[in-house]
């Protein structure tokens, strides 16, 4: 469909992506996840310059960029994590902390609930889960790395607070299938998520009981977010797939499964940042295989998924 046109558009090369990264974001200032968010984010406006070249419904295209966007911003979070972890270890050191000395393969998936923590003392308080109430999905929490509010959120109060609906209400474009026109028309109604992740025992994600999975503990093929035409979810609030109720189809009649409001098929997103946008005609037997560690480990997604790629992009960083 279009993949013959995807392939006739190259991007930058890594190398240039690195050279105006380090202008962009000064390396030797700023952390060392804000120079590999620059460098991926230079990926990402190569596949919307990709995008613009190929055939196929504008609806269709923007929403593949809400689905790049949303995987940037998991690498993101993924790589401060891993900085915050190491600037942690490496308190009361005097040497300069590097970029090339922090081991990115550390950063964490952000938790699929985040809950309100006993004590918000201290600078790393963040690291850990807390332990009291549910206070918004992992949706809420890779917010900051698709565009900075100004504003933070109150982790006293749930996302329904007044004070965190004003923060959130900016965000609502890139988690739904809502045109920015009809956000700004209706700025208290938060749409329904169209971007769940893939959790449960064994999952990237895990589920409650499991902490979520390091970049190094995830193969490249795990599937971590699929798209959801009807998920029937605020997209701040808690709620996604679970590996073991999921609906056992793709396009279920209700919408509330793997499935998309365009034509044709719907979007996954890769632990390395890959997105791709399948054939409705792949097997449900078949992709479930790339939603556990383990599962995803034993196959390879060229050759069990890559006849059904219709799109395809990356939000990537080196």
């Amino acid at each position: 469909m279009y993949a013959e046109e995807y392939k006739k558009v190259r991007g930058p090369s890594r190398e240039e992506g690195i050279q105006l990264g380090a202008v962009l974001c000064g390396a030797d200032t700023r952390g060392g996840w804000y120079l590999r968010k620059a460098i991926a984010m230079l990926v990402v406006q190569s596949n919307m310059i990709l995008l613009c070249g190929c055939r196929g419904p504008d609806e269709l295209k923007e929403t593949h960029m809400k689905f790049t966007q949303i995987a940037l911003a998991l690498q993101a979070y993924m790589d401060n994590d891993a900085e915050s972890q190491y600037k942690q270890r490496c308190t009361g050191q005097s040497h300069v902390i590097r970029l090339e000395e922090v081991p990115w393969d550390e950063g964490r998936l952000p938790f699929i609930v985040r809950r309100a923590p006993e004590d918000m003392s201290g600078d790393s308080w963040f690291l850990q889960n807390g332990t009291k109430e549910p206070l918004w999905s992992w949706r809420v929490e890779i917010t900051p790395y698709l565009e900075c509010a100004g504003e933070s959120l109150d982790y006293s109060q749930p996302w329904q607070a007044p004070a965190n609906r004003k923060v959130l209400a900016r965000y609502s474009y890139f988690f739904s299938y809502s045109e920015a026109r009809q956000l700004r028309e209706n700025p208290d109604r938060f749409p329904d998520a169209i971007a769940l992740a893939i959790t449960g025992p064994g999952t990237a994600f895990g589920c409650p009981g499991e902490e979520p999975k390091r970049r190094k503990e995830c193969p490249a093929d795990v599937i971590i977010v699929v798209e959801v035409r009807a998920s029937g979810i605020p997209w701040p609030a808690p709620g996604d797939l679970d590996i073991r109720t999921m609906p056992r189809t793709i396009n279920p009649p209700d919408g509330r499964g793997i499935s998309s409001k365009h034509e044709g098929g719907f979007h996954v997103i890769f632990a390395d940042g890959q997105v791709w946008f399948l054939s409705e005609k792949v097997p449900f037997q078949v992709v479930r295989k790339f939603f556990t560690v383990e599962e995803a480990a034993k196959h390879d997604r060229e050759e069990l998924l890559g006849p059904y790629v219709l799109w395809r992009s990356e939000a990537r960083v080196p």
